[in-house]
């Protein structure tokens, strides 16, 4: 299993699935977003094996 994580950077469909362009330290892959029915522009996401596969959202910071 490869796992890499990467910044949608376009969502296009492609029939009836959405497809996002990510970048992945410069490459961009077209990645099916399938299963991440809240992915939006701009959003860092966990691929799999080509496929998005979970949405990465920074956790909040404490205040000190």
């Amino acid at each position: 299993m490869n796992l890499v994580t990467g910044r949608i950077i376009e969502i296009s469909t492609n029939g009836s699935a959405q497809v996002g362009k990510v970048d992945v330290n410069g490459a961009i892959l077209r990645v099916p977003l399938t299963l991440l029915e809240d992915a939006r522009v701009g959003d860092t996401i966990l691929v799999s094996d080509g496929v998005g596969v979970a949405v990465v959202r920074p956790e909040p910071k404490e205040n000190a």
